[in-house]
């Protein structure tokens, strides 16, 4: 995604009203809504689709993912649990290593490498930042301004450099692409 998360909404909002039965187009609204931070409509949205496709592995891994977001950590496992049941060949890996991760478990949370949301719930808050530095250019401007674990960085001056750089990116997509 681009960052262009105002079109995308009502974008995604216009797919639902020309097929509201459709619980995909419902999913990938609550994922713009989850990144920003606004994980009561994520969740609304999430529970429409869940009701119409309740084996739906996108919407039950954006499910649990928002679950670990919110700190709801024995329902996001019972969700991680329910897609590998549904689908043994489906990767929950990355769900997995994260919410082994905000549980303190750094052998099991390492198991996605380097990545900043699980080294910022191991406490390593200077490698989450070298991760983030690193990787700027695909970092999302409203994502990181919005999300609640991220609060622990917001007067840090590494992250707020990382955080202009992102916005101008942002600003940047903006305009090449928004009009």
């Amino acid at each position: 995604t681009s960052g262009l998360y105002d079109q995308a909404i009502l974008l995604r909002d216009r797919t639902i009203g020309l097929d509201p039965t459709y619980a995909n187009f419902y999913v990938l609204l609550a994922q713009i809504y989850l990144d920003l931070g606004e994980f009561e409509k994520c969740e609304a949205l999430l529970t429409k689709a869940l009701l119409m496709e309740p084996e739906d592995i996108s919407g039950l891994n954006t499910h649990a993912y928002l679950k670990l977001q919110t700190g709801k950590l024995a329902e996001a496992e019972k969700i991680i649990q329910k897609v590998k049941t549904i689908n043994r060949e489906s990767n929950t890996t990355w769900l997995e290593s994260y919410l082994a991760a905000l549980k303190g478990d750094k052998e099991k949370g390492f198991a996605q490498g380097g990545n900043w949301r699980n080294l910022l719930a191991l406490d390593m808050k200077k490698e989450a930042l070298d991760v983030m530095e690193k990787n700027v250019g695909n970092q999302r401007y409203l994502n990181l301004k919005n999300l609640k674990i991220l609060d622990p960085f917001r007067k840090d001056p590494r992250f707020a450099a990382i955080l202009e750089k992102t916005r101008l990116v942002y600003e940047e997509r903006l305009r090449k692409y928004a009009n």
